[in-house]
């Protein structure tokens, strides 16, 4: 009989306290400050060889220095958001300069890939209400991160694919540098990782819909 009742609590503590998992759903993987000349064509050949979908928030400014690799990542069924148009820290700008380094940022994107995007990351996570509230009035909507090895840092690619691991979970926003090299060399661990996981990498959009 009390053998009876130690298996009743445990199969009842198993109930109500069930182990968790993070095995299967949708997770999404995105680069800031792009496009890079070498490392952004090197990030797009790994997500291909992994069917991986992903999200780049590009600068005008480097979009216009390398508007043939804004189209790969466009025609290769990537997501492409508005990150400024040279990096800019929001909080500093006047209200004039809001509203060019957000619109001088769409229509450059724009002017490559054929239409503007939907979604804007802001530089340094540095936002307030006014921001906001011009990125509401131009239809963009604010799209921050979960999940942040800060591979801006330099760390080691063994320590960036350890973290990203380590804290990510289904429904995850994981934010990486595509023009750091250490990524690029991280990337390609992680995409096995989530694949044992069961997690499928898809755009911010696809994500949040």
């Amino acid at each position: 009989m009390q053998k009876f009742k130690f298996f009743s609590i445990i199969f009842a503590l198993f109930l109500f306290f069930p182990k968790q998992s993070i095995s299967g759903g949708d997770v999404a993987i995105t680069f800031d400050d792009g496009p890079s000349s070498i490392t952004t064509s090197q990030i797009l050949e790994i997500l291909a060889r992994y069917r991986a979908r992903a999200t780049f928030f590009a600068t005008g400014l480097n979009a216009e220095r390398h508007p043939e690799i804004m189209r790969a990542i466009s025609e290769q069924g990537h997501e492409i958001g508005n990150h400024t148009y040279c990096h800019f820290d929001l909080l500093k700008a006047s209200c004039w300069a809001l509203e060019w380094q957000i619109s001088a940022a769409q229509n450059a994107i724009a002017r490559i890939i054929g239409f503007r995007p939907k979604i804007f990351r802001p530089p340094y996570s540095r936002i307030n209400e006014a921001i906001r509230n011009a990125l509401q009035a131009k239809g963009l909507k604010v799209t921050m991160w979960s999940v942040s090895p800060a591979d801006y840092d330099e760390p080691s690619p063994a320590k960036i694919t350890e973290y990203v691991l380590s804290n990510i979970r289904p429904g995850s926003i994981v934010v990486l540098h595509d023009y750091r090299w250490q990524t690029v060399l991280a990337l390609e661990r992680i995409l096995e990782g989530l694949h044992k996981k069961g997690l499928q990498p898809v755009t911010v959009s696809e994500l949040l819909q």
